[in-house]
Order: C-alpha cells, then structure tokens, then sequence
C-alpha cells in the first residue's frame, strides 16, 4: 500500500491563496447547508487571509486542487487572551440565502418547464443559469475524479412542464423550488463548486469506497479510525396514511388514501404485539392515490431515517486507493462498510465534515444512511 501525503488545503481567490490558518474545517451536507471553519492566530495571518479573502466574495476551499467549497467570509468572532488572539472566521455559501430568504412573490410563471421556475428564482440570489444543474451525477468528476456509473434521471428535468408556478407567502427559495420537485421525487442540493444541483439521492452506484473496522488478523485492511453504527427506532412508525382532501372534519371520507408501510415494524409487531405505530397526515395537495402513496413514503423514511445509520471517522480528507490514487470524500458517494460484529452492507454517504490543524490531525466524519432509506 502506498504511503499517505498530506492533504493540502488552501483557500483560493483571484488575488491569491491562503494557507497560513492554525485549524481548518468543512462540511458539505446534502440534507443541510456546506459550512467552512477558519481559526487563524495573530501572527499576522488573518491581514494576510484579508488581503486574498474580502468579505462578501466569493472564494474557493480546494483540497488538493479540486473544489471543497464555495463560500464567502460573513462571520468574525476574536477571542482574546494574554497569550495571544485567535480569530474565528465562519465561511458559509449562497446556498444560505435560499433557505433562509422569501422567494419573490412577483415571479410567478404558468405554462413553463421547471428549469425555467428555478432559474427565475435563484437569478434573484445572484445564481447564474450555468450555476444550476440539472442533471445529477455530473459532480462526480468535479469532487471525485470519477464516474459514480449513475445513468441518466428518469425524470427529465430539463423538459418537464409546470402549469403554474407561485410562492406562497412566506416561503424561501429552497422551499418554494423544493416544493415543485418533491412532485416528481426529486431534490435539490449544493455541490462544492457552489452548483446547485438537482436529481435523486444516488444510492444504487456502485461503491466508490469500502471502510473497514475488524478486529484480529483482518484488522490489516483497517482504514477507520472510529465506527459508529446508529439504529434509532425511536421515530419510527408501523405505517404512514396520508389523505387527501376530504368533506367537512371527517378526514376518513377523503377520497384518496396513500398507505405506506415498514415490513421490519410490522414484523416486531406481529411477532411481539406492540410496537404498532401508524401515523395520518391530510395533505390537500394529494390529488391522486400515486402523489398520496408517494407523500406517505417520504414522510415514513424521513422519520426512520436514523433506523440504520453510520458515523465514520476516516484519515485524511482523501481516500487513498492501494495504487496511491487521492478521491476526496464527498456526499452522494455509496461506500461498502465492513465492520466488526455487523452485516457489510452498502450506504449513502449524504454529510462529511473534514477537518484538520497545526495540532490536529487530518480527519473526515462521515454521515451515512442504509440504502434505500432517504426517499425523495
């Protein structure tokens, strides 16, 4: 196996680069917002960190070359003692204002293709057209260097019409263009170049990495520093009813009724006689058995989620192949886990957080979930 070289991080503008800070950390979330952290010391760093990052510009985080992170500098906290001053910058992106700013009641379109609703939308966030991607997998060499063998969507974003159009009052960007793809089981998430890229969670791939955690003479193949298998049932539900709309109060007369159910509740249930635990919702915009079907899938997954999840702690902020090939780590990538006294399976890694210091080691924290549990 070959041996490991450090990562280097820089931050990049077009007035330079910036290496100089005493820890550094980021996080690209799919289900959340990607976030970097600086602490940079009082030698003369953070003028310098100043002089190639200016507030409110854009700028990049690249791990070895390639795009980590876009984002622009919005907070500076100091924490000042006698030994000296720490500066603590928090690096957030566009991304941001989707979720936290209204959508523009004023842009209402009818009888257009969805791409055509989004880039209205994310226009008003400074998001050029180019900045939107709308078929998912094309990130994969951009983070990766390699083809996730993901073929293209079953649902042709680029074509698909839309009748109408219109935020409603209080809703964010995100919400209001989420809104819209939650119709045709689909989702919406920033890659680490700053795209927004729009499509379905990508967990049929093949794996692009295998982590192992064994103990005895298989712990030679060992690349985790720390596993964490989480099963969480505490939200989870036997079946999900979501009804449509229905006449006056009785929301049993609704016409439309979409069940979905969890065989492995069920079957504790049935077996145990408790654990029995259905859920109904009444959602007006359930206007067929189909849409209620599906509205019911995605709640029940959203809230069992946590029923089969893994946390790993990896070296670096690469993954190291035996041929000495570096792939970043990076959300939307399936990865075999194999670890003591658990059944090796496949997951969707959906968050890492890498980070690394003058006095820390090189580490990513990976969120994953089993196959088949995030639903869009």
């Amino acid at each position: 196996m070959s041996v490991r070289r450090r990562d280097e991080i820089t931050l990049e503008s077009e007035r330079g680069s910036f290496s100089r800070w005493q820890s550094i950390s980021v996080t690209n979330d799919m289900t959340g917002l990607n976030e970097c952290v600086v602490d940079v010391g009082d030698d003369g760093a953070e003028a310098d960190f100043y002089r190639v990052i200016r507030p409110g510009e854009l700028f990049e985080v690249r791990c070895n070359g390639r795009p980590r992170l876009s984002g622009r500098s919005e907070v500076n906290e100091s924490s000042i003692t006698p030994e000296g001053t720490r500066v603590r910058l928090i690096i957030r992106t566009r991304f941001a204002d989707a979720k936290y700013c209204s959508a523009d009641p004023a842009v209402s379109i009818e009888k257009t293709t969805f791409m055509a609703v989004a880039i209205a939308q994310y226009a008003k966030l400074g998001y050029k057209a180019s900045d939107l991607v709308f078929a998912p997998g094309l990130d994969a060499d951009l983070m990766t260097g390699k083809q996730t063998g993901q073929r293209e969507p079953p649902v042709d974003l680029i074509s698909i019409k839309v009748d109408a159009a219109k935020p409603q009052p209080t809703e964010t960007v995100f919400a209001f263009i989420e809104r819209h793809l939650k119709r045709i089981h689909c989702a919406h998430w920033e890659g680490p170049d700053g795209k927004i890229y729009f499509g379905r969670p990508n967990d049929e791939a093949a794996p692009m990495f295998v982590f192992t955690c064994r103990r005895g003479p298989e712990s030679v193949r060992n690349n985790v520093g720390r596993a964490t298998p989480k099963q969480d049932w505490s939200q989870a539900l036997s079946e999900m009813w979501v009804y449509g709309e229905s006449t006056g109060k009785d929301v049993a007369s609704a016409a439309i009724k979409g069940v979905s159910k969890d065989d492995e509740v069920l079957e504790v249930y049935a077996r145990n006689g408790h654990f029995y635990r259905p859920v109904v919702l009444q959602n007006s915009e359930a206007k067929d058995l189909k849409e209620a079907e599906t509205m019911a899938r995605r709640e029940r997954s959203a809230r069992s989620k946590d029923k089969d999840a893994f946390q790993i702690q990896a070296d670096g902020w690469t993954y190291w192949t035996d041929s000495g090939e570096q792939i970043p780590y990076s959300p939307n990538r399936v990865a075999f886990v194999d670890v003591f006294n658990r059944d090796p399976a496949n997951y969707l890694i959906v968050a890492t957080t890498s980070a690394m210091g003058v006095t820390q080691r090189a580490t990513t924290q990976l969120t994953m979930l089993a196959k088949g549990i995030w639903v869009v």
